[in-house]
C-alpha cells in the first residue's frame, strides 16, 4: 500500500496511514466512489478474514491511523468503550462538543457555592440546571477539575 508509513516515529511500531483520514484520524479509502472502507478494518480482514457482524476492530496502540495488523484486535462496542475509558481516552469537560461549560466555569461554580450562593442562582447565571450545579459541587460531574 502506497499510503502506509511503517517507520512512523511518533508511535512505536505503528504503520501510519498517510492517505485520507476522517475527523477521528481513522484512515479511509474509496473504491469506485461507491464504497468507503476504514483502512484498519480492511487490513484486519486482509490478514485475518471476515469480521463477524457486530464486532469492532480495536487498536492496542490507541493510534486511530495505525493499520499494523499486530496492533488490531476484535472486540464488541462495549469492549472498545471499556478499553478507551481504562486508558483515559474519553472526552471530558471542555473536550465534549456539546458542553455548555468551560473548566474555568466549573471552578467559578464551585467557588460561588463555597461562598454561599444558592444553586438556583448559580444555575441561572451559567444557563444550566440546579441539578447540574449540585452534581458539579458534589464532584459527580467534572470530577477531573479540582
Amino acid at each position: 500500500m502506497g499510503y502506509v508509513d511503517k517507520e512512523c516515529s511518533e508511535f512505536f511500531d505503528c504503520w501510519e496511514w498517510t492517505g485520507y483520514k476522517d475527523e477521528l484520524g481513522r484512515g479511509q479509502f474509496h473504491v469506485w466512489k461507491e464504497k468507503t472502507y476504514r483502512v484498519h478494518r480492511f487490513m484486519y480482514e486482509l490478514v485475518n478474514g471476515k469480521i463477524p457482524d457486530g464486532m469492532c476492530v480495536c487498536h492496542e496502540c490507541d493510534n486511530p491511523s495505525c493499520v499494523n495488523p499486530d496492533h488490531l484486535f476484535l472486540g464488541t462496542h462495549q469492549d472498545n468503550m471499556m478499553d478507551m475509558n481504562s486508558k483515559g481516552r474519553h472526552a471530558k469537560g471542555e473536550q465534549v462538543k456539546s458542553s455548555k461549560l468551560t473548566d474555568d466555569d466549573v471552578i467559578e461554580i464551585r467557588k460561588l457555592y463555597s461562598l454561599g450562593y444558592l444553586q438556583g442562582y448559580i444555575a441561572g447565571r451559567f444557563g444550566i440546571s440546579a441539578g447540574n450545579v449540585s452534581e458539579i459541587v458534589n464532584n459527580i460531574l467534572w470530577r477531573h477539575i479540582k
